[in-house]
């Protein structure tokens, strides 16, 4: 069975718990030369699961009593121009910020997971949401946690050899060069996130690759820190990072507490209403 390909920037369903019912919306945004299926889809998982991990999140939260809608955002991200075009950083993550006005609903929180350059794009769509109106401007106070996966918040120093060593074969694209090591751009970014973070206090993890690809590292642990929540090295590289083999990984499971972790508090207040509406309905007997 195969997948067709989709239209660039959009968001693309994956599990659903059912039509108004969801709680959250988990939103799967990848990286770097990144795919919205394949970036996630471990090369040992059984030929008929198309799509891996994202769908088994979905399913368990829906059995565990947390109604959600799962999505997977893709987006052209070519890290060199004979492999494809990409847009400045800042004009894509508007279109992922259009796309979440005009896709979700309006009252769902929203939880993401990102994988390297995903994540540098999830921070300025949150940026650029500060001033947007209406419901693009609800999206800071509706977003309740991010999981990042081997993104370079301070820059990566992969993106400069690229930048050295590509030109003589072909051009870079523009979202290699804003990936450079302390680039201008990348520490206002960081700046903004953290005191956004604190604002909205988002629950903020972050898992680093603990093996080079290729031979090279190409996020390091300290660009790999947020410095918003924990940071933990995971035995993987940057390219394998993301593509999660079975429900006992230590992504999955921290995927998994995070997102019950922040319905809890609507699980409480509904459980308060139900009980509440219950004592009206059978009030206890006069003393």
């Amino acid at each position: 069975m195969s997948v067709p390909p989709p239209l660039p920037d959009q968001l693309l369903p994956i599990f659903s718990s059912g039509a108004g019912k969801a709680v959250v919306e988990v939103i799967f945004v990848h990286g770097l030369d990144g795919d919205w299926r394949k970036t996630w889809r471990h090369p040992d998982v059984t030929q008929d699961d198309l799509i891996g991990w994202p769908a088994w999140l979905g399913k368990e939260l829906d059995q565990l009593g947390v109604p959600c809608n799962v999505h997977s955002f893709d987006y052209p991200a070519a890290s060199s121009a004979w492999r494809g075009k990409t847009l400045p950083m800042f004009d894509r993550a508007g279109r992922f910020l259009e796309e979440i006005d005009l896709t979700l609903a309006s009252d769902t929180f929203l939880f993401f997971i990102c994988h390297s350059l995903g994540g540098l794009m999830v921070k300025q769509m949150l940026s650029l949401a500060r001033d947007g109106e209406g419901a693009k401007g609800d999206v800071p106070g509706r977003t309740k946690g991010i999981l990042f996966l081997g993104t370079p918040h301070q820059g990566s120093g992969v993106a400069n050899i690229v930048n050295r060593l590509v030109p003589t074969f072909a051009r870079t694209t523009v979202t290699v060069e804003e990936l450079e090591t302390a680039n201008p751009e990348l520490r206002r970014l960081q700046g903004t996130f953290r005191t956004q973070a604190r604002q909205h206090a988002w629950l903020v993890h972050q898992f680093a690759e603990g093996r080079d690809t290729g031979g090279l590292r190409i996020v390091d642990e300290f660009s790999a820190h947020s410095w918003v929540g924990d940071c933990v090295t995971d035995d993987e590289d940057h390219l394998s990072l993301p593509k999660v083999i079975n429900s006992g990984r230590i992504i999955y499971r921290r995927a998994l507490r995070m997102i019950r972790e922040i319905a809890a508090p609507v699980d409480q207040e509904l459980q308060a209403l139900i009980a509440a509406y219950a004592r009206r309905k059978n009030p206890p007997p006069p003393r």
